[in-house]
């Protein structure tokens, strides 16, 4: 009984002699730390010893609240999603059932379309003149008394016009204008060709002239 408890003994003594070892290489160390912070920190001679036990303090009270490291989780992986049920298909359209021909009925030939009148020609006739051209508002009129609009509003300079049937015959002049101003003449034309022109020196030449048909 004696050896049993003698030999408890110094297992007791065996563990706790490496655990005093630890505690004073740790404190030997704060002490050292310390102390080197203290020099660092140009501390008098006088209060170094104070400041390291201070020191020493401080980081063995510092190191007993070290928490324990929490234990990592590992992130859960998404969950499954349900598997849909596959959809159900229509049943198929039964076919329409196939239509008949008819035969249509033969139309009888009618009475031919009345044909149109043909639209009479307007007598009225517009000649603009520029530097240097003559341009009318359309190419023909109908034979009668016919109006004649004579437009020198997109011109610079002055112009007159005359009206000259192509055969020979009486030419009747419409007067000058200045540049910007419109006049209006009502002259009687037979049926023919006619030519419009500028009879000022070297304005016909130079492309002031139009023909007008009459019918």
């Amino acid at each position: 009984m004696r050896r049993i408890v003698a030999l408890l003994v110094l297992l007791a003594l065996a563990g706790a002699v490496p655990a005093t070892a630890d505690a004073a290489s740790a404190k030997g160390k704060r002490r050292v730390a310390c102390a080197h912070k203290a020099k660092r920190l140009k501390v008098p001679r006088r209060a170094r010893a104070a400041a390291v036990r201070r020191c020493v303090t401080r980081r063995r009270h510092a190191t007993r609240r070290v928490p324990a490291p929490a234990p990592l989780s590992l992130p859960r992986g998404p969950e499954p999603m349900p598997a849909r049920p596959a959809p159900v298909a229509a049943p198929a359209p039964a076919p329409a059932p196939a239509a008949l021909p008819v035969s249509e009925p033969v139309a009888e030939p009618g009475p031919p379309a009345p044909t149109e009148p043909a639209q009479a020609l307007p007598r009225r006739v517009q000649a603009v003149s520029r530097e240097f051209s003559l341009t009318l508002s359309r190419p023909a009129v109908a034979a009668g008394l016919v109006t004649v609009e004579f437009n020198n509003a997109f011109a610079e300079d002055p112009h007159d016009l005359n009206v000259a049937p192509e055969g020979g015959g009486k030419v009747v002049a419409l007067g000058t204008l200045t540049a910007g101003k419109v006049a209006t003449s009502r002259v009687e034309l037979a049926a023919g060709r006619y030519t419009l022109y500028c009879s000022l020196p070297g304005h016909e030449q130079l492309g002031m002239r139009a023909t007008l048909s009459v019918e």
